[in-house]
């Protein structure tokens, strides 16, 4: 009886260190029969509840141990999937609106506007919302990048002006974005970056108003005490501007851009700034065509969010939209590269022959979208669709304007607009399409 008892906990345990049970419920449930046994009279059940009371103590010591490591674990990962995503495309946005990445002709006026401006979050605020100094002493009036805000206010309205409860929304991002880029734009003016590991190892020195950092903290940071105490109004205006600064994605990019220090532990978070291999579906072709072409949806509002819906691991949901844009430029594509075909087989092979018979299938990534632009483009590819011969990033509406192609930019992946698409307005770029795709059917 001992044994089996023994051998019932531990599987117990064990099912709760993987998360399988509730500790909490463990602990009832064991406690409840002790005192279901120490109440009988019988000698053998008096016995059981001795050793259930042991049990029970080493159950609830397990439970604080693997139950508090997952609760300090989720405590880390305090956005949704939107949110997570939000912060994909403004550790893009940033760098935009510091200078770094856009149009070149307004990337001057991105790096000096505001740059000696107080770090004052009520007058940034009240400048914003129409009060008497001009909103534009604090940041350029760039149409590039209105479409890519757009993206950005559909996945978390609270990086919107009005922290979405208005409608229709402000073309304007929040007061408390505005505020960070005049911080990083005076700290990369001055080539000083910023120690963020101090804030990542100890929340409470930004988060908290009322914690006293030590010299150490304070040295580690590389701060002066009034830009903490212009950071921590920001986090306590809007505290997920903390989150959005810790996340993986957003650490790469300013670490890139010279504005926070680089060292172990942001390097480690900095790792996990990557994709993985995503779902990727069927929607032309066979799977067995010896080339594989890959749409990736890339800052697109193409996505559903909201709870109840059934969404896919990663929290989304593909709109139709999506789909029949994709379907779309299968069919100019398998068009296109039909009439190759014919012209290269001086009519050897029939109208209407099938994309399959030619080699060629078509995929979606519809599982969430993405963060894709000319610089991790490459990369972003390899880590979503490794078996891909040929990749095409699907972008929103207009969301091309906000980026920039040099000179040397390789043809894959290659980069259209969903409404292009839809209105096809792609010709030039089916061309290039069925240059690469000849290609790569005769190797």
């Amino acid at each position: 009886m001992t044994k089996t008892l023994a051998l019932t906990t531990l599987t117990l345990l064990e099912s709760e260190k993987h998360q399988e049970l509730n500790g909490l419920d463990l602990f009832i449930t064991l406690n409840f029969a002790m005192d279901h046994e120490l109440t009988q009279t019988d000698p053998i059940h008096q016995e059981k509840g001795l050793i259930l009371k042991m049990i029970t103590r080493v159950a609830l010591l397990s439970f604080f141990i693997f139950a508090n490591q997952a609760w300090a674990e989720h405590s880390q990962m305090s956005l949704t999937p939107a949110q997570s995503y939000a912060c994909e495309i403004q550790s893009y946005l940033i760098r935009v609106v510091i200078g770094l990445d856009g149009d070149p002709a307004v990337r001057e006026r991105w790096k000096s506007r505001g740059k000696n401006a107080p770090l004052d979050l009520e007058a940034i605020s009240e400048a914003m919302k129409g009060g008497e100094q001009n909103e534009l002493d604090y940041m350029v009036l760039d149409y590039n990048i209105v479409d890519l805000l757009k993206v950005l206010y559909y996945y978390d309205s609270e990086m919107n002006l009005y922290k979405g409860t208005y409608r229709p929304l402000s073309p304007y991002p929040a007061p408390e974005f505005i505020a960070l880029r005049l911080f990083l734009l005076k700290r990369l003016d001055r080539a000083e970056p910023v120690g963020v590991s101090a804030f990542l190892t100890n929340p409470n020195i930004l988060k908290d108003r009322s914690y006293q950092p030590t010299p150490e903290e304070m040295a580690a940071s590389r701060l002066s005490m009034d830009e903490l105490t212009f950071l921590r109004k920001l986090t306590a205006s809007l505290p997920r501007i903390y989150d959005y600064m810790s996340c993986p994605f957003m650490l790469r990019s300013l670490i890139n851009a010279g504005v926070l220090k680089q060292d172990a532990l942001t390097d480690k978070k900095a790792e996990r700034a990557a994709y993985r291999p995503l779902n990727l579906r069927l929607i032309s072709g066979h799977p067995s065509a010896p080339v594989k072409v890959v749409f990736l949806p890339s800052y697109t509002r193409n996505f559903f969010f909201d709870q109840g819906l059934d969404l896919s691991p990663s929290g989304f949901k593909a709109t139709e939209e999506l789909y029949d844009i994709s379907h779309r430029l299968a069919t100019n594509i398998e068009r296109e590269m039909q009439t190759e075909v014919r012209q290269e087989s001086k009519g050897a092979v029939s109208g209407g022959k099938e994309t399959h018979s030619l080699g060629i299938s078509f995929y979606l990534e519809d599982e969430r979208p993405l963060a894709i632009h000319p610089e991790n483009a490459r990369k972003a590819a390899a880590e979503v669709c490794p078996q891909a011969d040929l990749v095409i990033v699907i972008l929103g509406k207009n969301v091309r304007l906000a980026m920039h192609w040099e000179s040397d930019y390789v043809s894959s992946p290659l980069f259209l607009d969903e409404m292009d698409i839809r209105y096809d307005q792609i010709s030039q770029e089916l061309d290039t399409i069925k240059t690469i795709l000849t290609e790569r059917l005769k190797r």
